[in-house]
């Protein structure tokens, strides 16, 4: 099996593998539909949840939604009552419910035959959707190496000469390898993810690419580093729309074997 071969079951693998009950909270807190209103939003262990299921006895009824200015009466009074809406199975793959907390930050989680989670736009941030993006760039990045090996077999010179003043960094990082008696086999494999995105750009004329960059590096390094990748988004919309524009250029790189620009024409 080829590094191609492998990326791309390795890339199904964990499309397939994180479920929306890898990131969900199974630890309900719920609250009762004839409380008063009040009682509950003031509740101190409550006060860190904005969604709040509604539950009568074993059976959850709908959401009490925290929001300003909510008037007195009782939670049945203010609740948005249950419908299909809200609701998610715990099997369904992160890749394919990310893109619906666009539309509602919650849903219930349905385990088997009981609703028993909840699953809101704060729980976007947690490690299994970090690693999901996160070997999105690494695959755009392998798209890229293939790409310009492809463009220019057995030739470092010639991809190396768009370099620029870019070209003396890779090469000190190249003796730096073989000072290690590390021997590689092409400067390419020290290229960080910017320059090859340079290198790609100027072998194809991708202008889009190159002035896409520093938005697909930046995105990188908010998932590599500790912290909230998604408020560096500037929320889930801006995250899915960095993970198509990944998305979007492995596509792209992957049909143009050609050399030829495809996607300024």
């Amino acid at each position: 099996m080829n590094h191609n071969d492998i990326l791309g079951v390795t890339m199904a693998g964990l499309e397939a593998g994180f479920k929306v009950s890898h990131i969900a909270a199974f630890d309900l807190e719920v609250c009762a539909p004839d409380m008063s209103v009040g009682s509950v939003l003031n509740d101190p262990k409550l006060m860190d949840f904005d969604h709040i299921p509604v539950s009568e006895g074993s059976r959850i009824l709908g959401m009490l939604e925290r929001r300003p200015l909510i008037g007195p009466g009782t939670v049945r009074d203010h609740m948005h009552r249950l419908d299909g809406g809200m609701l998610v199975s715990a099997e369904e793959p992160l890749p394919r419910f990310l893109p619906t907390l666009t539309e509602s930050p919650y849903r219930l989680v349905v385990r088997g035959t009981k609703i028993e989670g909840i699953v809101t736009l704060s729980d976007v941030a947690k490690l299994p959707v970090r690693l999901l993006a996160f070997t999105s760039v690494a695959h755009l990045e392998a798209v890229i190496t293939k790409a310009i090996r492809s463009d220019c077999p057995n030739d470092d010179k010639k991809w190396l000469s768009l370099m620029g003043g870019q070209r003396t960094g890779i090469e000190k990082r190249l003796e730096e390898r073989r000072r290690q008696n590390i021997h590689l086999l092409s400067p390419i494999e020290v290229a960080y993810l910017s320059e090859k995105i340079t290198v790609v750009s100027r072998l194809r004329g991708l202008t889009r690419l190159e002035n896409d960059r520093k938005l697909i590096t930046d995105f990188r390094n908010s998932l590599a580093h500790d912290g909230d990748f998604v408020m560096e988004c500037k929320g889930i919309s801006g995250l899915l729309d960095r993970l198509r524009l990944v998305e979007d250029w492995i596509d792209k790189l992957k049909c143009d074997g050609s050399g030829q620009d495809k996607t300024d024409a």
